[in-house]
């Protein structure tokens, strides 16, 4: 599919059933101050932010889910298990992302399982033999002053059904895929 192919609902990510618990957050949920509380799940944004200087109509621009945080959330936070993996080449800032997904899933969101699979989507296949790291405050703490990323990454391409099938041994509710191709 082309670019000038495409249509809004083309973009539009299909919910994964209700959001039936509250954020730990606890930010502004007034409409006024959204720059600092949630995001509305019907919050859009344009996906060329010059639209208006190519005289198309508003209404037929293509636009994209605001990221964001809900007021309302999927998981149970102290339930939850979550898993980070960077994949394709290695680029400046990996480590901050690694961290930064990580500081703000345990003190944040409460969630204190959290693995880092290595070496890209190789380290989903247990044939490869890389046993995920259990990521911990002190572990993560310190790897933004490290180049590259400390869970290392590959562009090899792995089975959807052997990385499927991991998560769900491992009993990972999100997944948080960071880089390039796998």
């Amino acid at each position: 599919m082309c670019l000038k192919d495409l249509q809004t609902r083309d973009l539009e990510i299909r919910a994964l059933g209700p959001a039936r618990f509250s954020s730990p957050l606890k930010l502004s949920a007034a409409k006024s101050s959204e720059a600092e509380g949630y995001v509305a799940d019907d919050a859009r944004i344009y996906y060329d932010i010059d639209v208006h200087k190519k005289n198309a109509a508003r209404e037929e621009a293509l636009t994209l889910e605001k990221a964001g945080p809900r007021e309302k959330i999927y998981f149970r936070p102290g339930y939850a298990k979550a898993a980070i993996v960077t994949c394709g080449g290695l680029s400046p800032g990996l480590n901050y992302v690694i961290r930064s997904i990580f500081m703000q899933l345990y003190y944040r969101y409460g969630v204190r399982d959290i693995l880092g699979f290595r070496y890209g989507y190789q380290g989903f296949n247990p044939a490869n033999g890389y046993a995920p790291l259990r990521l911990t405050p002190e572990l993560t703490e310190p790897i933004h002053r490290i180049p590259g990323s400390f869970l290392g990454s590959s562009r090899g391409k792995e089975d959807p059904k052997i990385i499927v099938d991991r998560l769900e041994q491992e009993g990972i509710d999100m997944l948080f895929a960071v880089g390039g191709d796998g």
